[in-house]
């Protein structure tokens, strides 16, 4: 028998007739064919669908509106008309980002492969790419590389794989879009697709890594405030498809690793319109990350682990480890006679590729890793501008009287270079004060992914909780509900003036705690 078509009210807030079709239970087969002949069938936007009962455009599913076709789009659209998304189920929420930052976390849970069981590509070699003797967690890193390089041409969602800057950056990507096309909203059971951008998704796991990171910080000194940096969520971005138009110029600083200090924030002034200092802040990002020979010639790790949003990067600038495996220890060459100090700090060595980075050991602890640094890293504490050839080699020359005679050996120490007196003392800051850098990196790495084309304007949510009530406004009266003791580990309510509304509770109850201002779920 043919099926019944059945006519239904969809929800209220559409108010809309949906075409809902019953197939007969004894042929699947049946039920397909039917299905065909009527996306065959199907009425274009605009068109008589009285006959057909549905309505199509491309990859665009519509309503029949009485007979005629309507505009609702059922697949969310790429792009922002006035106050929302075309076509979304519904505005984001902050409780989408909640739900977002969860499923993140547990992907960089997941992407450790003594696990074993990450799946980034839907591939049976998921752990070749991330070997657990690398780092555990490593998607962490990834993505936080990949925000620089999303918004090096706008944050859209997009980084061309052709562009060699971003060489294995699609390690991270596929994880991301795998999420984004396949997951859902744990509160809501929407789709994912259908609330948010693509681009606003990937911001969104920026953010998520960001705060991941911060978690993993070894000391219970500071308050989660002066840990978690306070970024604020935004949506409205447009994604960039590939194949749909022209993409975005994504530029690199000149020189990459062998960047001078002049070159480094002449980049970041003309594309996002960062001060040195801003600039400097920003790049405390390495704590998190390393760097891997085929992807850009360099190799190490600038921190012991990069999963922790420390500022271990700022610390090793400042104060580098001994040279644990140095051959000059033993004083084997003739430099080591002559410079005894020659096994205190970095050492500039030349990789296999021909390019130029600076190292020292890690403790015994980590196993004789290596930790690097690159002439763009080193330029922000020691003044090597006037000292580097094209090559990215360090040259002290014999009459400069920081370096004297060190000139004999092709290994210069970046301590015969004066500190930078133009950043002020930040670096040596930094190194020492964990909450100066994170209140100060969580406004730039915002701009930064804000970093949007002209006429697109990003909204910004509000940590609503599910009882309605948002935070208090610092000086203010908390709610009475507000005034019972803290949570352990959170401030008084009198003590933070803001009062979050059941907001991912431990116990998932729907009440009100106190936390403090800058406080992130």
């Amino acid at each position: 028998p043919p099926p019944v078509a059945i006519l239904a009210q969809a929800s209220a807030k559409r108010d809309l007739p949906v075409l809902w079709l019953q197939p007969p239970k004894p042929s699947m087969a049946v039920s397909v064919l039917i299905l065909a002949c009527l996306a065959a069938s199907a009425s274009t936007e605009g068109a008589d669908c009285s006959l057909s009962g549905t309505c199509a455009s491309g990859r665009q599913q519509q309503v029949c509106e009485g007979s005629t076709c309507g505009s609702f789009f059922i697949q969310m659209a790429q792009t922002r008309k006035g106050e929302g998304y075309v076509g979304a189920a519904r505005d984001p929420t902050y409780q989408d980002f909640l739900d977002v930052k969860e499923l993140i976390y547990q992907e960089i849970e997941d992407s450790t492969c003594a696990q074993g069981s990450w799946d980034w590509d839907d591939a049976i070699n998921d752990c070749k790419l991330f070997p657990k003797i690398r780092n555990p967690k490593p998607l962490g890193s990834r993505l936080l590389r990949l925000s620089f390089h999303d918004a090096a041409g706008f944050s859209d969602g997009f980084v061309d794989m052709s562009v060699p800057d971003n060489a294995e950056l699609d390690s991270a990507t596929k994880v991301l879009d795998r999420v984004y096309n396949q997951r859902v909203l744990k509160s809501s059971s929407d789709n994912l697709r259908d609330v948010l951008s693509k681009a606003d998704f990937y911001a969104w796991s920026y953010i998520a890594a960001v705060h991941f990171g911060a978690q993993q910080q070894d000391t219970n000194a500071l308050q989660d405030s002066d840990i978690i940096p306070d970024i604020p969520v935004t949506y409205g971005r447009v994604t960039h498809e590939e194949g749909s138009g022209p993409a975005p110029t994504e530029s690199f600083p000149k020189g990459d690793g062998h960047a001078t200090y002049a070159v480094i924030m002449d980049y970041f002034k003309t594309k996002f319109d960062f001060t040195p200092e801003e600039a400097i802040a920003l790049l405390g990002a390495h704590t998190l990350g390393g760097a891997r020979i085929s992807a850009s010639g360099f190799a190490g790790m600038w921190t012991q682990s990069k999963n922790k949003l420390n500022v271990a990067y700022y610390e090793n600038l400042v104060n580098p480890a001994p040279l644990t495996d140095c051959s000059h220890g033993s004083c084997l060459d003739i430099d080591c006679g002559r410079f005894p100090d020659r096994c205190k700090g970095w050492e500039q060595v030349k990789m296999g590729g021909g390019k130029f980075q600076w190292r020292h050991s890690c403790d015994a602890a980590s196993s004789g890793c290596t930790h690097v640094m690159l002439n763009s890293d080193m330029a922000l504490y020691r003044d090597i501008d006037g000292y580097t050839s094209e090559a990215g080699d360090v040259i002290a020359f014999p009459s400069d009287s920081q370096c004297g005679t060190m000139t004999a050996s092709s290994r210069i120490l970046a301590s015969c270079f004066k500190t930078r007196e133009a950043d002020g003392g930040q670096v040596a800051d930094y190194s020492s004060d964990l909450a100066q850098w994170i209140g100060d990196f969580a406004p730039v790495f915002d701009r930064m992914i804000r970093n949007v084309p002209a006429g697109v304007t990003l909204q910004e949510l509000s940590a609503e909780g599910s009882c309605g009530t948002g935070t208090v406004p610092t000086g203010d009266a908390c709610p009475a509900e507000c005034s019972r003791p803290a949570q352990p580990g959170l401030v008084e309510c009198n003590a933070c003036a803001s009062c979050w509304c059941g907001l991912a509770d431990t116990n998932g109850a729907n009440n009100f705690r106190c936390r403090p201002a800058s406080w992130t779920p």
